[in-house]
């Protein structure tokens, strides 16, 4: 019976492909450009999903994408609509 050698891939390729990239508040707060607070009060709003380990919260990095690419709500006070005088 003949066997036959499949070369493999080194594991830190086929790690990076299957496996996805988490990131901790703190560094999900450096991708997005906020603070690690807002990040934690994203994560309650459910507006970003997270993984609770420990006393860390993991996001994957798709999550952190699609919140960029979702668009930013306006901070703050929404503005005053005048009121027309007759």
């Amino acid at each position: 019976m003949l066997a036959f050698f499949v070369p493999m891939p080194p594991f830190e390729l086929v790690y990076c492909l299957i496996m996805p990239k988490f990131y901790t508040t703190e560094s999900a707060a450096e991708y997005l450009g906020v603070t690690p607070a807002r990040v934690r009060q994203l994560i309650l709003q459910d507006r970003l999903k997270s993984e609770k380990y420990g006393r860390d919260h993991l996001i994957v990095e798709e999550e952190l994408r699609a919140y960029l690419l979702s668009g930013k709500r306006r901070s703050g006070r929404p503005p005053k609509k005048h009121l027309r005088m007759r």
